[in-house]
C-alpha cells in the first residue's frame, strides 16, 4: 500500500539529510510527485542523494508533473530554498509500504 502527504517549501525551507527508514513503517520505496512548474536550479529546493562518504552523488531540480521514486533507505535531503524565491516548491510525497494497510488515520 502507499501513503501520501502534500509538501510545500517556500523561502528558507529545507529538509535535512535522512533516509526515510522508520521502525515499524515498513517503507520500501519513496516517491515525490512534483507539482511546481518553471522551478529554477538556482532557487534551491533540489532533491539530493548522498553516497557512502556523504558526498552528493545526484541532485534533481524539481520539474512540474514529474515523478521521482527511490528505494528506502537511501540518504537524501532537500536543499534550502533561497530567500528571494517567491514561488513555492509543491509536491505530493509518500512511501510504498509492506504489511497491512492501517487505513485512514493509521500510522
Amino acid at each position: 500500500f502507499a501513503d501520501a502527504q502534500l509538501t510545500r517549501y517556500t523561502r528558507g525551507h529545507f529538509l535535512t539529510t535522512h533516509d526515510d527508514g522508520v521502525a515499524g513503517k515498513n517503507r520500501v520505496a519513496a516517491y515525490v510527485l512534483t507539482l511546481s512548474d518553471g522551478w529554477k536550479k538556482g532557487w534551491g529546493g533540489l532533491l539530493e542523494f548522498y553516497g557512502p562518504d556523504g558526498s552528493v552523488e545526484t541532485a534533481f531540480v524539481p520539474r512540474g508533473n514529474t515523478l521521482s521514486m527511490f528505494k528506502v533507505p537511501q540518504p537524501h535531503a532537500v536543499t534550502r530554498v533561497g530567500d528571494k524565491v517567491r514561488a513555492a516548491r509543491v509536491s505530493i510525497t509518500g512511501w510504498l509500504r509492506t504489511g497491512t494497510d492501517p487505513g485512514p488515520g493509521g500510522s
